[in-house]
């Protein structure tokens, strides 16, 4: 029985983390009218279990807010080396920035902390600071076009030698789930490394990848951002879907495009790389073509917002893991099960 009560408490607890400010305000209070109700009945030792759930709700919750802060202290505390990085000249010039453009930036960034190259938008279209962008081609827009962001700030900076993105976040809460991800993903080919964070001002630097956003090029092909965000949205679950059933019409032109795209081995690749992410506990939470840059023929991860690490034997990573590789499934046209742990 006390076991029963210990994994009745946890699972409660866990459920409360998850919920939002209302519903953990509505918790407390329906937990505290229980424990009222149960004092009025004169039954006192399922009263006194039901105080120590409601306590722990708050509890839990500054035990979170402390975790949080240890990590993103630590976090910001270490040396991250930007030799793994490409100079910021060479990434210019891939970007194909002509030569006077990168010897001013450049010199730009010898006299200030940092220099902004451009600015995204919530669809990764692109506010340039220093006049064309080749890279950027086709998604250049003026300030009056621009769209901001509904979450978080995306620049793209000079910062400590390197060509960075430089993310500001809305809350600590993002900052510590993209920053603890990244961290655990320290070495892995395909995705970004920190290269700086600051905790106070909520900002992460992260590695720039200088290749073409999936989203975009298969956007130049019909399948529009909108068409690409109802494909992610209108995912049906895990076991409730099947490739070899009639597909809805817009997965049906995402994976159109996608394959004039990618072919069947770069998405190998691709699921490849989402295995090593799995592999290190991590999972992204938000599979999708507009986080996915094709740099030297190569997918590359980016954007992880929403990305948790886990404890790689809890029975949550197990089953988000099994879920992401549904998702991946779903959005990238493989098939209607998830693939077995490689």
């Amino acid at each position: 029985m006390p076991g029963l009560l210990a994994r009745a408490g946890s699972w409660l607890l866990h459920q409360y983390m998850r919920v939002g400010r209302t519903h953990r305000l509505g918790a407390l209070a329906g937990g505290t009218l229980v424990v009222a109700v149960l004092l009025g009945l004169h039954r006192f030792l399922p009263a006194l279990a039901a105080a120590a759930l409601v306590a722990l709700m708050p509890l839990g919750r500054v035990a979170q807010w402390l975790g949080r802060r240890r990590r993103l202290r630590d976090l910001a505390s270490q040396q991250w080396p930007t030799s793994p990085v490409p100079p910021a000249a060479d990434t210019l010039a891939r970007m194909g920035l002509d030569p006077a453009t990168v010897g001013r930036l450049l010199a730009a960034a010898r006299r200030e902390p940092e220099v902004l190259i451009a600015t995204f938008d919530q669809n990764n279209r692109v506010t340039s600071e220093v006049g064309r962008i080749p890279l950027f081609d086709g998604w250049a827009v003026s300030p009056a076009e621009f769209k901001p962001r509904a979450r978080n700030r995306l620049e793209l900076v000079v910062f400590r030698g390197v060509v960075a993105i430089k993310k500001t976040y809305r809350d600590r809460v993002g900052l510590d789930g993209e920053a603890t991800a990244l961290h655990a993903l320290a070495g892995l080919e395909g995705v970004p490394r920190i290269v700086f964070l600051r905790r106070d001002a909520r900002v992460l630097y992260q590695s720039f990848l200088p290749g073409e956003n999936l989203g975009s090029v298969m956007a130049r092909r019909g399948a529009t951002v909108s068409l690409q965000h109802r494909v992610a949205a209108g995912y049906p679950g895990s076991s409730r879907w099947d490739a070899g059933l009639t597909q809805p019409p817009e997965r049906a032109a995402c994976l159109e495009a996608l394959g004039a795209v990618m072919g069947e081995a770069s998405i190998g690749a691709l699921r490849t790389l989402l295995a090593g992410v799995h592999r290190a506990g991590v999972v992204v939470h938000d599979v999708k073509y507009g986080n996915v840059i094709l740099l030297d023929g190569k997918p590359h991860l980016c954007d992880f917002d929403d990305a948790r690490a886990y404890l790689r034997t809890s029975l949550r990573f197990l089953a988000e893991r099994e879920r992401e590789r549904d998702t991946f499934n779903y959005v990238f046209g493989g098939g209607g099960r998830a693939r077995p742990a490689d």
